[in-house]
Parts: structure tokens; C-alpha cells; sequence
């Protein structure tokens, strides 16, 4: 029997609309102060934050924090973790290597006059072509509301300087006209569905005219932030551009309500795939239970679920988890799941963002035990080990089959002591 979903606050009709919630949306320390009783101090500090970055929390997300009768937000409240601003959310890992290499960025909006008088690190890219056949292009640069760990938030969190939208369009165009091994262009952004329908179809438009493109995928949060977002409008355009998948953030089963699930029914019924794309983030979805019946609730609903992203350069070192843990965690939701062969078309793959290119965990294969040496506990293709400073890193073959390279990863949070301590004791037990 399939289990009860989350109750949200019954919203009045007219708040079921995905303008009204954007218009809406608390930004500020002192509305979020009064809406949380914040203390003074508390308050302060909200607002100290909100001085580099940004906020917006739309009211359906905020009727999802759960708070307690003195109307505070309860402790470590999946929700909150993700959206409320943070004094630590600016402790950054300094060594992190971008996921953007100079080489693959295209699409800076600017004239040839303005680029003349920019370095490349200061310009902004909107498209990004790193694997021979799919580019990906960031076609907004806002978002429904903002997540405290997003590793865009030079494009995002932070109030950076953007690109002209309109004029790195046809560029984009022009780049894929010049390149016809592209087949696949994926709209991310910021959010492409915090763009009004009229915008984001200008897109759509402009791409589906070149011949050689043949998929036009979205990624989107907007749907666990404003569900709403998903109407037969939309539903419509995506039938007439032809979009067949849609990737959807969504981290923690508390964001599976029944508003949300409904709108993605609406997709599905449509004939698009739907499927979850989630960075795996401490305190909110780093647990085998809370992990497995968020896979569970997705594949009652059909929904698919992709790639669990380890650590997304660049991500607040609080929220971050050490590939140890994150290998554990898989095993142990393995085990939750009644220890069941990892389909990964259907379960997703753990992988590993790299700055030349994605790379699968193979989390099935690897042996975490505390009395052994880092360097016993992997495969041929996938090692523990450190670098040349003694740091932790693993180390793994290319994705690329014409590339011969170790490639290096930083893993700064090995905790093993932690780890025996914790949740995944029993598992650490069975496996020496």
C-alpha cells in the first residue's frame, strides 16, 4: 500500500499559480525573521548573508519547513537546510577544480568591442560543450528560489554580472549550426522554467530550427519549488518542441507532496520521462532510510532517478560528504531495498562531477574497512589514495576510451571514526 504522502498548508486557490508564488517569495532577512520568530541576533546574521547573496522562498517551499509550536523551524529541517541562508554557506573548498573548462565555454552574449575589453575568466558563458555530442546551455539566470549549496552561484546566489541573454541566444545558434556532431542541447540554467512560457518557447524555437539537433532536454528545481510551474500551457510546448525528458532536482522525500507529484503526472501522461537528478548533501539526504523511501516513492510514481552527484564544484564544505560516506550510503540503500541488483537505468549512478567529465562510482565493487589501507579498498579503475601533500583523494580512469589518464579527486572529508560510529556500523562490520 503506498504510503501517505507529506501534508503541506492548504494554499487558497488563487496561490496555486505559479506567478503568484514567484511574486510572493520571501527575500528578505526581516520577512523571514517574522515568519520564523528569528531572534535579533539570528536575524542579523540572515541579513549579513543576504549582503553577497541572494534569497527567495517561494510560499509553497515555506509551508513545507516544519517548524514547532513556538513557530521556529525545528532542527535540521530538510527544507530549511536547503533554502534558508547560512553563515557557513560561504566556507567554500578553496582546491575544488571548476567544472568549466576555458576550452568547452561558448556563448558569452558579448560584441566583439565588449569582449576586447574582458578576460576570459571574467566573461559569462551560457552554453558549455563538454562531451563530442550534448551541450549544455544556461539559458536563464535566475531560479524559482535558491538553494544554499548550488555550485552555480556565481550565476545564481551571488548578484554577478550576467550575460545579454538575447544576443548569447544566437550565438548558440551559431555554435551549433557550426558543430552538427551536436545532437542534444540541454536547457538549464539559473532555471529555464523560471523564464515565462513566451521566452523559454524563443528558445526552444531557435534550437529545434537546426537540422542536426535531434533532443532538447530540461533540467529544472522550479517543480519541487513551485509545482505549479507544470501547466497545460506548458505541457502543450513541450509537445509541440518535442521534449522528451525532463530532469527534475529533487532531494529529499519531504518534497514528494502530493501538488508536486500530481504536476509531473501531468508530463508523464504527456509522454515525457521524468527523471530526478540529486547531489547527495550532509544532514538532508546523506541516510540509507530517508534515501531509500525517496527511491521508493519515485518508482511507485514512475518517476526515474538519473544521477546521485557526489559533490558539485563548488558546494559548501558543511554540506559536502566524503565519497567514503557516499559509498556506504548506496550500499547501505542497497541493502534497504532489500538488497536488489542496481539497475542504474532505473536507480541512477553514482557519479563523481569531475572537471573532465563524469565518472560512475562503483560503489557495488568497493570495500570500505577502517583496518585496511585506503589504497585495499577499491578496484583497478576506482582507488583510494592520497596526493603528493598526503591529502585523501580517489583517483580514477577517464570516461574518454582514448584517454589514458589518472584522473585526481579531491576528497577532504574522510571521517572513518565517524563513519564506525554511525549509521552504516553494521555494514562496516560485515564487510572485513
Amino acid at each position: 500500500m503506498e504510503q501517505e504522502r507529506p501534508k503541506i498548508e492548504q494554499l487558497a486557490e488563487q496561490q496555486k499559480d505559479w506567478v503568484w508564488q514567484l511574486c510572493n517569495a520571501v527575500r528578505t532577512a526581516e520577512q523571514l525573521g517574522n515568519r520564523f520568530n528569528f531572534t535579533p541576533d539570528e536575524k542579523d546574521k540572515v541579513a549579513e548573508v543576504l549582503k553577497e547573496t541572494r534569497a527567495s522562498i517561494t510560499p509553497y517551499l515555506l509551508s513545507l519547513i516544519e517548524t514547532d509550536k513556538n513557530g521556529r523551524i525545528v532542527e535540521n529541517d530538510p527544507i530549511w537546510l536547503q533554502y534558508g541562508p547560512s553563515e557557513f554557506e560561504g566556507q567554500l573548498l578553496e582546491s575544488e577544480t571548476s567544472w568549466e573548462k576555458p576550452e568547452e565555454m561558448f556563448a558569452d552574449g558579448l560584441t566583439d568591442e565588449e569582449r576586447a575589453k574582458l578576460k576570459p575568466e571574467a566573461r559569462e558563458y551560457l552554453g558549455q560543450h563538454k562531451y563530442p555530442d550534448k551541450v549544455v546551455v544556461r539559458v536563464a539566470h535566475h531560479c524559482g528560489s535558491y538553494c544554499r549549496f548550488c555550485y552555480e552561484r556565481g550565476r545564481t546566489l551571488e548578484n554577478a554580472k550576467m550575460a545579454n541573454l538575447s544576443r548569447a541566444r544566437e550565438q548558440a545558434v551559431e555554435y551549433l549550426q557550426k558543430h552538427p556532431e551536436i545532437r542534444e542541447v540541454i536547457l538549464t540554467g539559473g532555471d529555464p522554467l523560471a523564464l515565462a512560457d513566451n521566452v523559454l518557447e524563443d528558445w526552444l524555437k531557435r534550437f529545434s530550427e537546426v537540422e542536426t539537433i535531434d533532443s532538447l532536454r530540461i533540467h529544472t528545481r522550479m517543480p519541487a519549488q513551485n509545482p505549479y510551474r507544470i501547466t497545460p500551457e506548458l505541457v502543450e510546448m513541450f509537445k509541440k518542441y518535442g521534449i522528451r525528458w525532463v530532469n527534475v532536482q529533487v532531494n529529499h522525500p519531504r518534497e514528494l507532496t502530493d501538488d508536486l507529484l500530481s504536476r509531473l503526472k501531468l508530463l508523464q501522461e504527456s509522454g515525457v520521462t521524468v527523471k530526478t537528478e540529486n547531489p547527495i548533501i550532509h544532514r538532508i539526504n546523506d541516510d540509507p532510510k530517508v534515501l531509500a523511501e525517496f527511491i521508493r516513492t519515485c518508482r511507485a510514481h514512475g518517476i526515474q532517478n538519473h544521477h546521485w552527484f557526489h559533490s558539485m564544484p563548488v558546494t559548501p564544505e558543511n554540506m559536502r560528504v566524503s565519497v567514503e560516506r557516499a559509498v556506504l550510503l548506496f550500499q547501505a540503500v542497497q541493502k534497504e531495498l532489500g538488497g536488489i541488483r542496481w539497475n542504474t537505468s532505473e536507480l541512477g549512478d553514482l557519479v563523481i562531477p569531475h572537471h573532465d567529465g563524469k565518472r560512475t562510482v562503483p560503489f557495488e565493487e568497493i570495500t570500505i574497512d577502517p583496518a585496511k589501507p585506503r589504497e585495499e579498498w577499491g578496484t583497478n579503475k576506482f582507488q583510494f589514495t592520497t596526493d603528493k601533500d598526503g591529502k585523501p583523494i580517489v583517483q580514477f580512469t577517464s570516461w574518454n576510451p582514448n584517454s589514458t589518464e589518472w584522473q585526481e579527486y579531491l576528497d577532504p572529508h574522510v571521517d572513518l571514526e565517524n563513519l564506525q560510529n554511525s549509521d552504516f556500523a553494521d555494514l562496516l562490520k560485515t564487510q572485513k
